[in-house]
Protein backbone atom coordinates (compact mmCIF):
# COMPACT_ATOMS: atom_id res chain seq x y z
CA UNK A 1 0.00 0.00 0.00
CA UNK A 2 1.28 3.41 -1.19
CA UNK A 3 0.80 6.88 0.39
CA UNK A 4 -1.89 7.63 -2.01
CA UNK A 5 -3.79 4.23 -1.08
CA UNK A 6 -3.25 4.95 2.38
CA UNK A 7 -4.86 9.11 2.35
CA UNK A 8 -7.90 7.99 0.47
CA UNK A 9 -8.58 4.98 2.63
CA UNK A 10 -7.93 7.63 6.11
CA UNK A 11 -10.44 10.49 4.58
CA UNK A 12 -12.99 8.29 3.75
CA UNK A 13 -12.57 6.06 7.08
CA UNK A 14 -13.78 9.52 9.70
CA UNK A 15 -17.18 9.21 7.62
CA UNK A 16 -17.95 6.33 7.73
CA UNK A 17 -17.11 5.95 11.63
CA UNK A 18 -19.18 9.19 12.15
CA UNK A 19 -22.44 7.67 10.64
CA UNK A 20 -21.90 4.48 12.08
CA UNK A 21 -21.63 6.41 15.82
CA UNK A 22 -24.67 8.52 14.70
CA UNK A 23 -27.06 5.58 13.81
CA UNK A 24 -26.17 4.37 17.35
CA UNK A 25 -26.80 7.30 19.42
CA UNK A 26 -29.94 7.76 17.17
CA UNK A 27 -31.14 4.43 18.37
CA UNK A 28 -30.04 4.77 22.06
CA UNK A 29 -31.99 8.24 21.98
CA UNK A 30 -34.99 6.79 20.52
CA UNK A 31 -34.36 3.50 23.33
CA UNK A 32 -34.00 5.90 26.32
CA UNK A 33 -35.19 9.34 25.31
CA UNK A 34 -32.38 10.99 27.10
CA UNK A 35 -31.96 14.30 25.31
CA UNK A 36 -27.65 13.58 25.74
CA UNK A 37 -27.94 11.19 23.01
CA UNK A 38 -29.79 13.55 20.58
CA UNK A 39 -26.98 16.43 20.82
CA UNK A 40 -24.22 13.91 20.17
CA UNK A 41 -25.91 12.22 17.16
CA UNK A 42 -27.11 15.84 15.65
CA UNK A 43 -22.59 16.14 16.97
CA UNK A 44 -22.06 13.08 14.53
CA UNK A 45 -24.23 13.93 11.89
CA UNK A 46 -22.43 17.47 11.42
CA UNK A 47 -18.98 15.81 11.49
CA UNK A 48 -20.12 12.92 8.95
CA UNK A 49 -20.86 16.23 6.70
CA UNK A 50 -17.86 17.73 7.41
CA UNK A 51 -15.93 14.78 6.71
CA UNK A 52 -17.59 14.46 3.18
CA UNK A 53 -17.19 17.92 2.21
CA UNK A 54 -13.66 17.62 2.62
CA UNK A 55 -13.52 13.99 1.13
CA UNK A 56 -14.85 15.41 -1.75
CA UNK A 57 -12.78 18.68 -1.86
CA UNK A 58 -9.51 16.72 -1.82
CA UNK A 59 -10.82 14.42 -4.58
CA UNK A 60 -11.75 17.45 -6.61
CA UNK A 61 -15.64 16.64 -7.03
CA UNK A 62 -15.98 19.77 -7.99
CA UNK A 63 -19.49 20.08 -9.21
CA UNK A 64 -20.48 18.74 -5.76
CA UNK A 65 -18.08 20.49 -3.80
CA UNK A 66 -19.61 23.81 -5.38
CA UNK A 67 -22.93 22.88 -4.16
CA UNK A 68 -21.58 22.14 -0.39
CA UNK A 69 -19.20 24.79 -0.04
CA UNK A 70 -21.80 27.16 1.27
CA UNK A 71 -22.38 24.68 3.98
CA UNK A 72 -18.94 23.77 5.00
CA UNK A 73 -18.32 26.61 7.27
CA UNK A 74 -21.75 26.77 8.91
CA UNK A 75 -21.29 23.44 9.69
CA UNK A 76 -17.77 23.68 11.20
CA UNK A 77 -19.20 26.46 13.61
CA UNK A 78 -21.61 24.15 14.32
CA UNK A 79 -19.42 21.33 15.86
CA UNK A 80 -18.59 22.84 18.93
CA UNK A 81 -21.30 24.10 20.25
CA UNK A 82 -23.33 21.06 19.59
CA UNK A 83 -20.66 18.65 21.37
CA UNK A 84 -21.06 21.47 24.33
CA UNK A 85 -24.90 21.32 24.51
CA UNK A 86 -23.81 17.17 24.96
CA UNK A 87 -22.12 17.94 28.03
CA UNK A 88 -24.42 20.58 29.56
CA UNK A 89 -27.07 17.78 29.30
CA UNK A 90 -24.59 15.40 31.47
CA UNK A 91 -23.88 17.59 33.78
CA UNK A 92 -27.41 19.38 34.08
CA UNK A 93 -30.20 17.92 35.47
CA UNK A 94 -33.27 17.43 33.79
CA UNK A 95 -31.98 20.34 31.52
CA UNK A 96 -34.51 21.53 28.70
CA UNK A 97 -33.09 23.57 25.31
CA UNK A 98 -33.93 26.63 25.66
CA UNK A 99 -34.13 29.57 23.74
CA UNK A 100 -31.28 31.54 24.68
CA UNK A 101 -29.54 27.83 23.60
CA UNK A 102 -29.56 29.30 20.06
CA UNK A 103 -26.89 31.68 21.37
CA UNK A 104 -24.40 28.92 20.74
CA UNK A 105 -25.24 28.83 17.06
CA UNK A 106 -24.76 32.73 16.43
CA UNK A 107 -21.62 32.81 14.92
CA UNK A 108 -22.92 29.53 12.82
CA UNK A 109 -25.97 31.60 11.60
CA UNK A 110 -24.40 34.55 11.32
CA UNK A 111 -21.58 32.92 8.37
CA UNK A 112 -24.72 31.27 6.76
CA UNK A 113 -26.44 34.86 6.65
CA UNK A 114 -22.86 36.33 5.14
CA UNK A 115 -22.49 33.84 2.75
CA UNK A 116 -26.06 33.58 0.94
CA UNK A 117 -24.51 36.15 -1.89
CA UNK A 118 -22.46 32.62 -2.82
CA UNK A 119 -25.93 31.25 -3.97
CA UNK A 120 -26.63 33.44 -6.22
CA UNK A 121 -23.84 33.31 -8.18
CA UNK A 122 -24.06 30.91 -11.46
CA UNK A 123 -22.91 27.06 -10.96
CA UNK A 124 -20.32 27.24 -13.15
CA UNK A 125 -18.57 30.10 -11.66
CA UNK A 126 -18.98 28.45 -8.38
CA UNK A 127 -17.19 25.41 -9.89
CA UNK A 128 -14.68 27.52 -11.29
CA UNK A 129 -14.06 29.44 -7.56
CA UNK A 130 -13.81 26.36 -5.97
CA UNK A 131 -11.40 24.89 -8.58
CA UNK A 132 -8.71 27.87 -7.60
CA UNK A 133 -10.79 30.79 -9.27
CA UNK A 134 -7.91 31.50 -11.72
CA UNK A 135 -8.56 34.10 -14.29
CA UNK A 136 -11.41 36.65 -14.29
CA UNK A 137 -15.05 36.20 -13.10
CA UNK A 138 -17.93 38.45 -13.86
CA UNK A 139 -18.65 37.94 -9.81
CA UNK A 140 -14.82 39.13 -8.35
CA UNK A 141 -16.39 41.67 -6.19
CA UNK A 142 -18.44 38.38 -4.77
CA UNK A 143 -15.95 36.00 -4.58
CA UNK A 144 -13.59 38.54 -3.15
CA UNK A 145 -15.79 38.93 -0.29
CA UNK A 146 -16.61 35.60 0.11
CA UNK A 147 -12.90 34.77 0.37
CA UNK A 148 -12.74 36.96 3.44
CA UNK A 149 -15.83 35.74 4.70
CA UNK A 150 -13.73 32.26 4.60
CA UNK A 151 -10.84 33.63 6.10
CA UNK A 152 -12.46 35.66 8.75
CA UNK A 153 -14.62 32.24 9.90
CA UNK A 154 -11.28 30.12 9.86
CA UNK A 155 -8.78 31.93 11.27
CA UNK A 156 -11.02 34.28 14.14
CA UNK A 157 -14.14 32.49 14.40
CA UNK A 158 -13.02 29.23 15.03
CA UNK A 159 -10.10 30.01 16.93
CA UNK A 160 -12.27 32.01 18.80
CA UNK A 161 -14.19 29.31 19.66
CA UNK A 162 -11.75 26.79 21.24
CA UNK A 163 -10.48 29.71 23.24
CA UNK A 164 -14.20 30.25 23.99
CA UNK A 165 -15.46 26.88 24.95
CA UNK A 166 -12.68 25.60 26.85
CA UNK A 167 -13.39 28.22 29.10
CA UNK A 168 -17.10 27.40 29.50
CA UNK A 169 -16.13 23.13 29.24
CA UNK A 170 -14.19 24.32 32.38
CA UNK A 171 -16.83 26.45 34.20
CA UNK A 172 -19.50 23.72 33.16
CA UNK A 173 -17.09 20.71 34.54
CA UNK A 174 -16.32 23.03 37.82
CA UNK A 175 -20.23 23.45 38.77
CA UNK A 176 -20.95 19.67 37.72
CA UNK A 177 -18.02 18.86 40.35
CA UNK A 178 -19.46 21.14 42.79
CA UNK A 179 -23.27 19.82 42.10
CA UNK A 180 -22.08 16.28 42.59
CA UNK A 181 -20.40 16.41 45.60
CA UNK A 182 -23.54 17.48 47.16
CA UNK A 183 -24.97 14.24 46.25
CA UNK A 184 -22.60 11.29 45.48
CA UNK A 185 -20.00 9.80 47.34
CA UNK A 186 -17.90 8.48 44.72
CA UNK A 187 -16.47 10.80 41.41
CA UNK A 188 -15.45 7.33 39.57
CA UNK A 189 -17.39 7.66 35.76
CA UNK A 190 -19.79 10.95 37.04
CA UNK A 191 -17.07 13.32 37.31
CA UNK A 192 -16.63 13.98 33.16
CA UNK A 193 -13.18 15.10 33.49
CA UNK A 194 -12.42 13.05 30.32
CA UNK A 195 -14.25 16.44 28.53
CA UNK A 196 -12.33 18.66 29.69
CA UNK A 197 -9.19 16.84 28.48
CA UNK A 198 -10.66 15.69 25.18
CA UNK A 199 -10.78 19.51 24.68
CA UNK A 200 -7.59 20.13 25.53
CA UNK A 201 -6.42 17.55 23.18
CA UNK A 202 -8.37 18.74 20.28
CA UNK A 203 -6.95 22.52 20.60
CA UNK A 204 -3.16 20.49 20.64
CA UNK A 205 -4.04 18.69 17.95
CA UNK A 206 -4.64 21.80 16.38
CA UNK A 207 -2.11 23.89 17.37
CA UNK A 208 0.14 21.19 16.05
CA UNK A 209 -1.39 21.30 12.24
CA UNK A 210 -0.87 24.90 12.52
CA UNK A 211 2.65 24.38 13.51
CA UNK A 212 3.11 21.93 10.37
CA UNK A 213 2.25 24.77 7.95
CA UNK A 214 4.27 27.65 10.26
CA UNK A 215 7.29 25.76 9.56
CA UNK A 216 6.28 25.01 5.66
CA UNK A 217 5.14 21.45 5.76
CA UNK A 218 2.68 22.13 2.84
CA UNK A 219 2.38 18.25 1.56
CA UNK A 220 -0.88 18.08 1.30
CA UNK A 221 -1.02 14.56 1.44
CA UNK A 222 1.41 14.44 4.62
CA UNK A 223 -1.06 16.98 6.11
CA UNK A 224 -4.31 15.69 5.30
CA UNK A 225 -3.63 11.78 7.05
CA UNK A 226 -1.98 13.60 9.95
CA UNK A 227 -5.72 15.35 10.45
CA UNK A 228 -7.06 12.10 8.99
CA UNK A 229 -5.21 9.89 11.84
CA UNK A 230 -6.35 12.46 14.48
CA UNK A 231 -9.54 12.76 14.02
CA UNK A 232 -10.30 8.94 13.82
CA UNK A 233 -8.85 8.95 17.11
CA UNK A 234 -10.63 11.88 18.59
CA UNK A 235 -13.81 10.99 16.94
CA UNK A 236 -13.62 7.16 18.34
CA UNK A 237 -13.16 7.91 21.62
CA UNK A 238 -15.93 10.61 21.56
CA UNK A 239 -18.01 7.72 20.50
CA UNK A 240 -16.56 5.28 22.90
CA UNK A 241 -17.33 7.35 25.97
CA UNK A 242 -20.39 8.42 24.82
CA UNK A 243 -21.53 4.91 24.37
CA UNK A 244 -20.46 3.95 27.96
CA UNK A 245 -20.84 7.38 30.09
CA UNK A 246 -23.26 7.03 33.21
CA UNK A 247 -26.28 9.29 32.71
CA UNK A 248 -25.17 11.03 35.79
CA UNK A 249 -29.08 12.43 35.69
CA UNK A 250 -30.39 9.41 35.82
CA UNK A 251 -29.00 8.57 39.31
CA UNK A 252 -30.67 11.93 40.94
CA UNK A 253 -34.48 11.67 41.50
CA UNK A 254 -36.37 14.80 41.30
CA UNK A 255 -36.06 16.75 44.78
CA UNK A 256 -39.69 18.47 44.10
CA UNK A 257 -41.38 15.50 43.90
CA UNK A 258 -39.66 13.56 46.46
CA UNK A 259 -39.99 16.81 48.40
CA UNK A 260 -43.76 17.26 47.35
CA UNK A 261 -44.89 13.38 48.36
CA UNK A 262 -43.47 14.04 51.77
CA UNK A 263 -45.88 16.71 51.65
CA UNK A 264 -43.72 19.09 53.49
CA UNK A 265 -46.08 22.02 52.60
CA UNK A 266 -47.32 21.29 55.96
CA UNK A 267 -44.20 22.55 57.76
CA UNK A 268 -44.49 26.07 58.47
CA UNK A 269 -42.20 28.32 56.97
CA UNK A 270 -39.15 29.67 59.48
CA UNK A 271 -35.55 31.20 58.66
CA UNK A 272 -32.37 29.16 59.71
CA UNK A 273 -29.62 30.92 61.31
CA UNK A 274 -26.63 28.81 61.77
CA UNK A 275 -23.21 29.65 63.87
CA UNK A 276 -21.27 27.40 61.11
CA UNK A 277 -22.96 28.41 57.68
CA UNK A 278 -21.24 25.70 54.77
CA UNK A 279 -19.79 28.45 51.93
CA UNK A 280 -22.88 30.50 50.91
CA UNK A 281 -25.71 28.09 52.87
CA UNK A 282 -26.56 31.26 55.08
CA UNK A 283 -27.81 32.95 52.08
CA UNK A 284 -28.32 29.72 50.17
CA UNK A 285 -30.77 28.80 52.84
CA UNK A 286 -32.40 31.49 53.69
CA UNK A 287 -36.02 30.33 52.26
CA UNK A 288 -35.78 27.24 54.12
CA UNK A 289 -38.96 25.90 55.36
CA UNK A 290 -36.61 23.44 57.42
CA UNK A 291 -37.76 23.99 61.12
CA UNK A 292 -35.02 23.68 63.84
CA UNK A 293 -36.54 20.88 65.50
CA UNK A 294 -36.94 19.00 62.39
CA UNK A 295 -33.38 19.75 61.57
CA UNK A 296 -32.42 17.95 64.68
CA UNK A 297 -34.44 15.28 63.97
CA UNK A 298 -32.57 14.48 60.83
CA UNK A 299 -29.21 14.99 62.38
CA UNK A 300 -30.35 12.57 65.15
CA UNK A 301 -31.23 10.55 62.87
CA UNK A 302 -28.37 10.76 60.71
CA UNK A 303 -25.96 10.36 63.65
CA UNK A 304 -27.76 7.00 63.72
CA UNK A 305 -28.09 5.70 60.89
CA UNK A 306 -24.27 6.48 59.53
CA UNK A 307 -23.01 3.98 62.86
CA UNK A 308 -24.36 1.29 60.82
CA UNK A 309 -21.94 2.08 58.25
CA UNK A 310 -24.24 1.98 55.10
CA UNK A 311 -20.93 4.09 53.43
CA UNK A 312 -19.20 0.63 53.28
CA UNK A 313 -21.48 0.92 49.69
CA UNK A 314 -19.01 2.61 47.29
CA UNK A 315 -22.11 4.58 45.39
CA UNK A 316 -23.89 5.33 47.82
CA UNK A 317 -25.41 8.75 47.28
CA UNK A 318 -27.54 11.32 49.10
CA UNK A 319 -30.99 9.45 48.04
CA UNK A 320 -30.05 6.47 49.89
CA UNK A 321 -29.88 7.86 53.52
CA UNK A 322 -33.07 10.65 52.58
CA UNK A 323 -35.03 7.17 51.73
CA UNK A 324 -34.04 5.99 55.42
CA UNK A 325 -34.64 8.72 57.07
CA UNK A 326 -37.53 9.53 55.25
CA UNK A 327 -36.50 13.06 54.86
CA UNK A 328 -35.78 14.62 51.13
CA UNK A 329 -32.51 15.17 49.89
CA UNK A 330 -32.38 19.40 50.12
CA UNK A 331 -32.87 19.21 53.72
CA UNK A 332 -30.57 16.76 54.30
CA UNK A 333 -27.79 18.68 52.29
CA UNK A 334 -29.23 21.46 54.16
CA UNK A 335 -28.11 19.74 57.71
CA UNK A 336 -25.18 18.26 56.21
CA UNK A 337 -23.80 21.96 55.20
CA UNK A 338 -24.97 23.89 58.26
CA UNK A 339 -24.11 21.39 60.86
CA UNK A 340 -20.40 19.94 59.47
CA UNK A 341 -19.44 22.86 57.24
CA UNK A 342 -18.70 20.48 54.66
CA UNK A 343 -20.57 18.60 51.32
CA UNK A 344 -21.85 15.33 51.33
CA UNK A 345 -18.96 13.66 49.33
CA UNK A 346 -16.66 14.97 52.08
CA UNK A 347 -19.02 14.06 54.82
CA UNK A 348 -18.81 10.58 54.13
CA UNK A 349 -15.44 10.20 53.01
CA UNK A 350 -14.48 11.37 56.17
CA UNK A 351 -16.17 7.93 57.66
CA UNK A 352 -14.37 5.76 55.45
CA UNK A 353 -11.35 7.29 56.16
CA UNK A 354 -11.54 6.96 60.09
CA UNK A 355 -12.12 3.08 59.25
CA UNK A 356 -9.17 2.71 57.03
CA UNK A 357 -7.06 4.62 59.96
CA UNK A 358 -8.43 2.15 62.31
CA UNK A 359 -7.57 -1.02 60.03
CA UNK A 360 -4.14 0.33 58.85
CA UNK A 361 -3.25 0.18 62.35
CA UNK A 362 -4.98 -2.84 63.46
CA UNK A 363 -2.76 -6.04 63.91
CA UNK A 364 -4.21 -7.86 60.74
CA UNK A 365 -4.01 -4.69 58.88
CA UNK A 366 -0.95 -6.92 57.06
CA UNK A 367 -3.61 -9.32 55.99
CA UNK A 368 -4.87 -7.14 53.36
CA UNK A 369 -3.76 -4.87 50.53
CA UNK A 370 -4.26 -0.94 50.59
CA UNK A 371 -6.66 -1.89 47.46
CA UNK A 372 -8.42 -4.56 49.57
CA UNK A 373 -8.61 -1.72 52.70
CA UNK A 374 -10.00 0.78 50.15
CA UNK A 375 -12.64 -1.57 49.08
CA UNK A 376 -13.84 -3.07 52.60
CA UNK A 377 -14.70 1.14 53.42
CA UNK A 378 -16.44 1.54 50.59
CA UNK A 379 -14.57 2.89 47.93
CA UNK A 380 -14.16 2.25 44.42
CA UNK A 381 -10.20 2.06 43.37
CA UNK A 382 -7.20 2.65 45.13
CA UNK A 383 -6.59 6.12 43.16
CA UNK A 384 -9.84 7.57 44.56
CA UNK A 385 -8.83 6.48 48.47
CA UNK A 386 -5.34 7.40 48.11
CA UNK A 387 -6.39 11.04 46.78
CA UNK A 388 -9.23 10.79 49.37
CA UNK A 389 -6.64 9.75 52.54
CA UNK A 390 -4.43 12.20 51.38
CA UNK A 391 -6.63 15.10 51.32
CA UNK A 392 -7.49 14.64 54.61
CA UNK A 393 -4.30 13.07 56.19
CA UNK A 394 -1.67 14.62 54.64
CA UNK A 395 0.07 11.70 53.82
CA UNK A 396 -0.33 8.29 51.53
CA UNK A 397 -2.26 5.25 53.30
CA UNK A 398 1.11 3.38 52.91
CA UNK A 399 2.84 6.28 54.48
CA UNK A 400 0.21 6.25 57.14
CA UNK A 401 0.91 2.50 57.91
CA UNK A 402 4.16 2.86 58.19
CA UNK A 403 4.62 5.74 60.42
CA UNK A 404 2.03 4.03 62.97
CA UNK A 405 4.32 0.71 62.41
CA UNK A 406 7.71 2.57 62.76
CA UNK A 407 6.06 4.24 66.12
CA UNK A 408 5.31 0.63 67.91
CA UNK A 409 8.55 -0.68 67.80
Amino acid sequence: MNVSDLDKILSFVPITEAAIFCLLFVTLFYVHRQRHFLFIALYKFFLMAFFSMTFMFYYKIQSVVAISFYFTMPITLALLPLFYLYADCLTTPFKKFRTRGWLHFLPSITIAIALVPYLFVPNSEKVWYVSGGYGSSENDWIFTYITWIFRFGVFILINGQLMVYLYLFKRLLNRHKNSIEHVFSYKENIDLRWLLNLLLGFILFFITLNLTHIFGVKDDVFNRIVFNIGFVGINLYIGIKGVIQLNVNSLIKNDDQIAESLQINDILPIEITSSKPYGDSATKYSTSRLSEDAKNQILNDLVSFMKEKPYHKFNFNIEDIANQLKTNTRYLSQVINETYEINFFNYVNQFRIEEAKTLLQSKESDKYTIEGIAKMVGFNSKSSFNGAFKKTTGITPSDFKKSFTSSQR
